[in-house]
């Protein structure tokens, strides 16, 4: 090969997670890190991160994943939609979060 870099689908759609997970990450340090002013948490912060997700799983599935590591994944998104619906947003968010870092645990190994 001429030392040219092939990445596919598969590799660029992992990166591409990886950086969404990174900068849900960053953006809970810098509020935690603040500490200022409590942040307002509401339905719509629910339903953009549970479009990341679906979005997510969706391609995990297209990647031949385990089934039973994407019920589980499915069942967790059903948990954080019921605690978005009862307002309970940060609860929700981080049933969101744990699928995210499962998904980004399996690709590190």
């Amino acid at each position: 090969m001429s030392g040219t870099l092939s990445i596919t689908k598969r590799h660029a759609s992992a990166i591409r997670h990886c950086v969404v997970a990174l900068a849900f990450l960053c953006a809970g340090s810098v509020v935690a890190a603040a500490g200022i002013k409590r942040v307002e948490l509401s339905a719509a912060d629910c339903a953009a991160r549970d479009l990341e997700l679906v979005i997510m799983l969706e391609e995990w599935g297209d990647e031949d994943a385990a089934s039973e590591r994407l019920a589980a994944a499915g069942l967790t998104l059903m948990r954080a939609r019921e605690a978005c619906h009862q307002g309970r947003f940060r609860e929700a968010l981080a049933l969101y979060d744990s699928v995210l870092l499962d998904r980004f645990a399996h690709i590190a190994r």
